[in-house]
């Protein structure tokens, strides 16, 4: 997953730092080991961002045609 602006500033200017198995920091996501977070920081104005892809029960229908893009 790629985040192309920060969400504060609006600048290009993320970074990323590193991504972590999302079960290991949410439990909504106990049965999924697909989910990932994504940490990003902003050159810019020092923002810390986190992205995490939706469970997988999300992504089956929620989210399901964004998903299969």
């Amino acid at each position: 997953m790629e985040m192309t602006k920060c969400p504060i500033c609006g600048t290009d200017k993320l970074i990323w730092m590193s991504d972590e198995n999302a079960a290991a920091v949410f439990g909504i996501y106990d049965e999924d080991d697909d989910a990932i977070c994504h940490y990003y920081h902003c050159a810019n104005c020092g923002t810390d961002v986190t992205v995490v892809e939706p469970p997988r029960e999300e992504k089956a229908n929620e989210y399901k045609d964004y998903w299969q893009k």
